[in-house]
């Protein structure tokens, strides 16, 4: 490897925004000021989703390294322990605790002798390197169309190294399951492997005022099981990767250290670029398995099994947040992420930190193997404080119920609808996702303007339903062209008021109010919806 060094403790590599913004501070941080400062820091930017929700979980295990909330052993001492440093005056990490995690580990050189959260053993267990088109997201190698982006594979462009760890993590957590670089080790020579540990998964985290905030929230009590390993990789020693990945506890194995892939990065003579890599299998054996405390799961009604809520690109986060804050029986087919759940502990998170706590989902939809279509960042507005708040909760699953309900009859209404008019179609209506597109964002507008007021709410699902015919009319106005198609569109659009709450008159005002707005939105106000018989 040479004597190439980029230091990621020092080097700047991540982007940040401070909270004062006329402040000469820089734009881009190593790890060191990362923690040193992070009390003034509003947040870290990174170049893409998958790589920012990895870089969560690092910088948790490193968070609960200094903090030693790793190594409570109890509940409540560790619940008081974060109550604690929430509410400790200065905002700041310990400079002494930043400086034994950070220069105790030799792991944090990305070209050193210990590469971060590399295995300097591929150099001479694989013969040929992946190639740097391959490690790069999303750059285009192999057999892909050039149209991808404008790479090939005989002149790929080397990377700053200060770009390097996004794609880094990003291979680590969400990488493709299957064929990879052959990699010999003993008398094994394979060359597939399994994905990545978050590979196709919505990653929820709680976002807090500034740095230091949200990494305390994002801690999760995960105590450290005597006798079983507790390392995360940069803290980990060479390993028998033929034996199968040893069982584990505590956070630092959990979210630093289940990886299914092997990746190093070969640097240019200066240290300052990444010309190869290698990507390739890292043990021959899953590991055993482990829910992530930031994924919400599922339950498969006809199986049984538990599942992680898979991330798609089109769904807003508003409509997750049945899986996410609001209560559920607990026959329901849905579990809360973890970091949520340790919210409800005693002592809780003091009330001012809760009343401005949002959520920030990361999510990358993939398939299980090799497709990736679309990642995506989105942050809510304040809505945590509905887990001690059982008023904004009320509020909060009612309108969700409302919107949800209207948003499912009118999928089947324009399914309906097309097939009334097509007869019997081969294809799905071509009006479907465009309508329902509109429909989720509308809907998703209101649902945010009605639990972020304390006014009354107005009579619910009436509030969606007056979307949806609006949706209706737009999205199959083109095809009334007889009276016969009017007539069976109008019996279609008429099933769209089925649930609609007789409105009183002191909801005249505020209902006459949501119409004008509807116009204004572009909406159109809906012709059946001022007959108070509906």
């Amino acid at each position: 490897m040479g004597s190439q060094s980029f230091d990621l403790r020092v080097e700047p590599w991540i982007d940040v925004s401070w909270k004062d913004p006329t402040s000469k501070r820089p734009p881009r941080v190593g790890l060191r000021d990362l923690f040193a400062h992070a009390g003034e820091i509003a947040g870290f930017e990174a170049p893409f989703a998958p790589a920012a929700s990895g870089f969560m979980r690092i910088l948790v295990v490193l968070t609960a390294r200094m903090t030693g909330l790793d190594a409570i052993s109890t509940k409540a001492e560790w619940q008081q322990r974060r109550r604690d440093l929430l509410a400790a005056p200065n905002r700041a990490f310990d400079p002494e605790a930043i400086a034994r995690v950070l220069d105790d580990a030799d792991g944090f050189d990305l070209f050193g002798p210990r590469p971060f959260l590399q295995e300097p053993r591929l150099a001479l267990e694989c013969k040929s390197s992946s190639g740097l088109n391959k490690f790069v997201w999303p750059r285009a190698s192999g057999a892909n169309q050039v149209f991808l982006s404008h790479d090939r594979d005989a002149d790929p462009k080397p990377i700053p190294a200060a770009e390097a760890p996004w794609h880094l993590l990003t291979w680590l957590y969400y990488g493709p399951s299957g064929r990879c670089t052959a990699r010999k080790v003993g008398d094994v020579d394979k060359a597939d492997t399994g994905g990545g540990p978050l590979r196709r998964t919505l990653s929820v985290h709680p976002w807090g005022d500034d740095l230091y905030e949200t990494l305390l929230l994002n801690q999760v009590y995960l105590p450290s099981k005597h006798g079983l390993f507790d390392q995360a990789l940069w803290e980990a020693g060479d390993s028998d990767v033929l034996e199968g990945p040893p069982e584990g506890s505590g956070l630092a194995w959990q979210l630093a250290n289940r990886f299914r892939h092997a990746v190093l990065l070969v640097p240019d003579s200066s240290g300052q670029y990444v010309e190869d890599a290698y990507a390739t299998w890292a043990w021959r054996r899953a590991h055993p398995p482990a829910d992530d405390p930031y994924i919400p799961f599922q339950l498969n009604e006809k199986t049984g099994e538990r599942y992680p809520r898979y991330a798609q690109a089109d769904r807003a986060i508003w409509r997750d947040l049945d899986s996410l804050i609001l209560h559920v029986p607990a026959e329901a087919p849905v579990s809360h992420p973890r970091v949520l759940v340790d919210f409800k502990g005693r002592p809780a998170i003091p009330d001012e930190v809760m009343r401005r706590l949002r959520i920030r989902a990361f999510g990358y939809e993939q398939d299980g193997q090799t497709r990736d279509k679309a990642f995506f960042e989105t942050t809510t507005p304040p809505v945590l404080s509905a887990l001690d708040d059982p008023a904004l909760e009320v509020r909060i699953e009612r309108v969700h119920l409302a919107a949800t309900q209207v948003g499912e009859q009118l999928r089947r209404t324009l399914r309906a609808a097309w097939v009334d008019l097509a007869g019997k179609p081969k294809k799905e209506a071509p009006w479907l996702a465009p309508a329902m597109a509109v429909y989720w964002s509308r809907a998703g507008e209101q649902f945010w303007r009605l639990i972020g007021t304390d006014e009354a709410l107005p009579a619910l699902p009436n509030a969606f339903i007056r979307i949806a015919t609006a949706v209706f009319e737009q999205a199959t106005g083109a095809y009334g062209v007889s009276p016969v198609t009017i007539s069976k569109l109008e019996t279609h659009r008429s099933r769209l008021f089925r649930g609609w709450q007789k409105e009183t008159r002191n909801d005249d005002h505020r209902r006459r109010t949501q119409v004008e707005q509807s116009r204004h939105d572009g909406e159109g106000p809906d012709t059946g919806s001022e007959d108070e018989d509906w």
